[in-house]
């Protein structure tokens, strides 16, 4: 069966169904009449199924295909459905278009395919949970280990969002060979974009053992979907989701007690923007009070700054938090957060006083040479 991928931000599910029926006449999967057929019948669509992958499949009459095939339509954005007419009724973004097939084998293929193609043990739950009962009987013996318990299905995809997973531990890494943090300090997350799961350091694996098989996936509600070596979350989990729930720009934190940073921190002082390379974290570093590390109290401490828009944060006594919009961005934003903490020191010490900060407005000129 050939599989065709392509991407777009359709309006509707109707724009849907053109798009990937359109590109399936293209390549000659389809024929005309099965291109008008798609664009004109008032398909049922399915409702309450995962992102970020809509699927249109061709009915197996062999009326109106030349050949079995799959198009997915990745969307370039998180979109909802309107259902046809005037419904506020709406669909998630990933639906099976026509999944009425009346071919078991081509049914097969579909749901095969749907593995290969959707790389995420955590849509292939929604989807195995949403499914139609025939369709779940497949989709379990696909995707589940049989010799498992109903209430303990595991699944048999395993190396989840490898990728993420390798960016962190490369971060971690680099983070801690640069001075940024010892052994036993600071953790780090990413957020992928698609899934919106989040890739996070575990606690107590110190980081010249770490491997990506160390690193956790959880939902923005803390639930571990993924968790290889059976090893326990960093203990400061809550402030990395409260982050990623208050910023929907946000899909990197980094934690560290660098030195000179930390140093502000336990004095309760900001770091002002004394130097324009200020501008790699937004300027200034505010002070969130202190609360006590690893509860709840210091995440909900840091949601009123990262609301005002503020990349980077100190906390009391502790350490610094900073976020970008991606895990790289955040690691230089808090590597350039340290160096502007110890040019300040060095600064005073020679002045005798802190130096004056860099207004908004030099910022802003500086913004648009």
């Amino acid at each position: 069966m050939d599989i065709y991928v392509i991407e777009g931000n359709p309006r509707n599910w109707k724009e849907a169904i053109w798009l990937t029926s359109n590109k399936l006449l293209i390549e000659g999967c389809v024929k005309e009449t099965f291109f008008e057929a798609c664009i004109n019948r008032e398909t049922e669509v399915p409702t309450g199924l995962p992102t970020p992958v809509n699927v249109a499949i061709p009915h197996a009459d062999p009326e109106h295909v030349n050949k079995p095939a799959l198009c997915f339509l990745k969307l370039s954005s998180p979109v909802r459905f309107q259902e046809m007419g005037d419904s506020e009724n709406s669909v998630d973004a990933l639906f099976v278009i026509n999944l009425a097939l009346n071919n078991a084998d081509l049914q097969l293929h579909v749901l095969q395919n749907l593995m290969n193609v959707i790389q995420n043990e955590y849509l292939m739950r929604e989807l195995y949970d949403t499914s139609t009962e025939g369709l779940k009987k497949k989709l379990k013996e696909l995707m589940f280990d049989e010799n498992n318990s109903q209430d303990k299905i595991s699944m048999k995809r395993s190396n989840m969002l490898q990728d993420l997973k390798e960016l962190v531990v490369r971060i971690a890494k680099e983070a801690e060979d640069s001075g940024m943090c010892k052994p036993g300090s600071g953790n780090f997350s990413a957020r992928d974009i698609e899934s919106g799961l989040i890739a996070i350091t575990p606690s107590q694996i110190p980081r010249k053992d770490l491997t990506p098989n160390h690193i956790l996936i959880i939902d923005l509600e803390g639930k571990i979907i993924e968790n290889e070596l059976n090893v326990k979350p960093t203990s400061e989990t809550a402030m990395h989701i409260e982050a990623y729930k208050t910023r929907p720009d946000v899909n990197g934190v980094v934690h560290t007690h660098s030195k000179y940073a930390t140093a502000f921190a336990i004095q309760g002082m900001p770091i002002e923007p004394v130097v324009f390379e200020s501008i790699a974290y937004g300027e200034r570093a505010p002070v969130a009070p202190f609360k006590m590390p690893g509860t709840q109290d210091l995440a909900d401490s840091l949601k009123p700054l990262l609301l005002e828009g503020y990349n980077a944060i100190l906390m009391e006594k502790h350490g610094s938090f900073v976020v970008g919009h991606n895990l790289s961005s955040a690691l230089e934003g808090a590597q350039y957060l340290e160096e502007v903490a110890e040019m300040t020191f060095i600064a005073t010490v020679i002045g005798g006083k802190l130096p004056s900060r860099i207004n908004k407005e030099m910022f802003d000129k500086f913004r648009n040479k």
